[in-house]
């Protein structure tokens, strides 16, 4: 029985450990997504225009309103400057036959909508710009 006990507390300590392991991580990411970074927005869409939005990525942070205008340079929250590389695209589909003739659909190309230039940083952990796909066709 007191073998039985000792296992749950071992097993409640861990939880608490790996939660607060968590927690210390998520603060950290948190801190990092908020450091303030300069760059160069770009609307490769629209020249010359306006681009508004709403961006909140965490709870604990309030929504907040951005308005940014094509080649103009701002100091914004690197989150943000993350979001207007990595998520602002659409998709161009391709079509293309299989070994079986059946037709499939891929995508073929990101057109990105937007771009952050940064000019006092280096995004190291944006390394999608540099993959190349390699297919094989018969």
């Amino acid at each position: 029985m007191n073998t039985e006990m000792a296992k749950d507390t071992v097993e409640v300590s861990s939880n608490i450990k790996t939660s607060k392991s968590k927690e210390a991580t998520r603060r950290l990411m948190r801190e990092k997504d908020m450091r303030i970074v300069k760059g160069m927005f770009k609307y490769d869409e629209l020249r010359g225009g306006v681009l508004k939005f709403h961006y909140k990525k965490y709870k604990e942070v309030p929504l907040k309103n951005y308005e940014l205008v094509d080649g103009q340079v701002y100091d914004l929250p690197y989150m943000v400057a993350k979001h207007l590389n990595n998520h602002c695209w659409y998709p161009v589909h391709q079509y293309m036959h299989d070994e079986a003739g059946k037709v499939t659909a891929r995508i073929g190309e990101k057109i990105h909508r937007v771009s952050f230039i940064p000019l006092d940083f280096i995004d190291m952990e944006d390394n999608t710009k540099n993959i190349v796909t390699v297919e094989k066709y018969s």
